[in-house]
């Protein structure tokens, strides 16, 4: 097999196969932030002086992610439906007015999935100033909401550039 039909039997599958190869890449890049992101609160901790137990990092991280993987394909049902017809302006748009409702379900299933947690773990897991906590979760809420909106739209592109 010479390398040109390699590189075409390649390229073969991954536009016969475009969702699991997108599944596959929003998984890899969440799995990695987990890791990643439950290490920094270890390590922050630790630096601070303060016990972390190593579950309480991975139940933060992954109790957030794994409610974004949930919401990701009603946000792309939701594009797909209603906004993708639209001009970028208004796209934009209506996706930063998105990322509200968004956060809000992303919080409230995140939280009762900590909450659920720590209880088996016999543990109690408090939000904090519900004001607040929420400001501080919506930044960065709206951010990964605008970033996958963007991510998705690219990947999108990609995959009509290859198939021509």
């Amino acid at each position: 097999m010479t390398p040109n039909n390699k590189h075409q039997d390649w390229l073969n599958h991954f536009l016969a196969h475009q969702k699991a190869w997108g599944a596959a890449f929003l998984i890899g890049w969440f799995a990695i932030n987990v890791v990643v992101l439950a290490t920094n609160h270890l390590m922050e901790h630790q630096r601070a002086g303060h016990r972390l137990a190593t579950w309480e990092a991975f139940c933060w991280e992954i109790s957030s992610v794994l409610v974004l993987l949930v919401l990701i394909p009603l946000a792309i049902w939701i594009n797909d439906r209603w906004l993708a017809r639209l001009s970028i302006k208004r796209w934009l748009l209506i996706h930063a007015f998105m990322t509200l409702p968004f956060s809000l379900i992303h919080v409230a299933a995140m939280v009762s999935i900590r909450k659920l947690w720590y209880q088996a773990m016999d543990g109690y897991y408090h939000f904090g100033d519900l004001p607040l906590e929420f400001f501080y979760e919506y930044r960065k809420d709206a951010q990964a909401y605008l970033t996958l909106a963007v991510v998705i739209a690219a990947y999108r592109f990609m995959v009509r550039r290859l198939q021509g």
